[in-house]
């Protein structure tokens, strides 16, 4: 347990002295953000307006369902700057250093991924609070304290399963040129992946059948279930409410398979069994 500590403590702090990771870090909350303001929310808008739900109402689901997606991807590329040092220190020959001590590769890589945990969640967790602030000056509408509550949960559950997935990759990347195109390349496809981007309905039959298999894509699912939980209980009457379930089937807020729909137990299991699954080949891959 003292040598994780004195791991992660020394990958935080490389991390924090890097001064432009870090800016680049909170940049990318506000360019991510800025593209969907600009690119997207109009677009989004329009199609949610078209299904029948007026201006205002219209505007705090799509805010709230791209917010939720938007964090699933903000998670994912903040997680790269740990993942940088991880390959750096792998192709500098820093790694082998270690392993001199009284210590298991396995637990060197454990010391990345709880590093790249707190420092994703940090800047995820500085976005749902930016978020938060926003839906109460715009709507005045922000969420309540228990669903906040599962929204932090969720956000190191993200951290760590987006972590995991990295690092199984990061075992096939050599040195820090490799890791820059990898690092373009899958930050500019995660999102369209997790169908943070574009509604769920647009992707083609055999793309959805494949993504079910993402673990992003359920983590997308889940984080818009709770942003859009409290709005879906201001909607009253039994027209609404299947205007609801019909904007959450066809915008991704809600995951289908054969006509049934994946709900939130359910698709936290799924996310455990990704979490087992990606901790077993990471022990394989590291036995040293």
């Amino acid at each position: 347990m003292r040598e994780l500590e004195i791991l992660i403590d020394r990958n935080i702090t490389l991390f924090r002295s890097n001064k432009r990771n870090v800016m680049l870090s909170f940049a990318s909350i506000f360019i991510v953000m800025g593209l969907y303001v600009i690119f997207l929310r109009d677009f989004i808008l329009n199609s949610v307006v078209a299904y029948g739900l007026s201006r205002i109402l219209a505007e705090e689901f799509t805010d709230r369902m791209m917010v939720g997606g938007l964090m699933i991807v903000l998670n994912t590329t903040t997680c790269f700057g740990i993942m940088q040092l991880c390959v750096e220190d792998a192709s500098t020959g820093i790694r082998k250093d270690f392993l001199i001590a009284p210590i298991t590769e396995f637990k060197i890589i454990l010391g990345y991924l709880l590093s790249s945990v707190l420092v994703s969640g940090f800047f995820t967790l500085f976005t749902v609070i930016c978020a938060e602030c926003y839906f109460y000056i715009r709507y005045d509408n922000p969420m309540d304290y228990i669903a906040l509550a599962q929204v932090v949960i969720l956000v190191i559950t993200t951290s760590i399963i987006n972590s995991q997935l990295l690092l199984c990759f990061m075992k096939l990347v050599k040195d820090s040129t490799t890791f820059s195109t990898f690092g373009n390349l899958y930050g500019m496809i995660s999102g369209f992946l997790a169908g943070a981007y574009l509604p769920y309905h647009m992707y083609p039959g055999f793309l959805k059948k494949v993504l079910i298999f993402y673990p992003q894509t359920h983590l997308t699912s889940m984080m818009r279930q709770m942003y859009l939980k409290d709005f879906s209980k201001s909607l009253e009457g039994s027209q609404m409410n299947s205007l609801c379930k019909k904007l959450f089937d066809v915008f991704g807020v809600n995951i289908k398979w054969n006509n049934a729909v994946f709900v939130g137990k359910e698709q936290f299991c799924i996310i455990i069994l990704f979490f087992c699954m990606f901790l077993i080949i990471l022990k394989l891959s590291y036995r040293r």
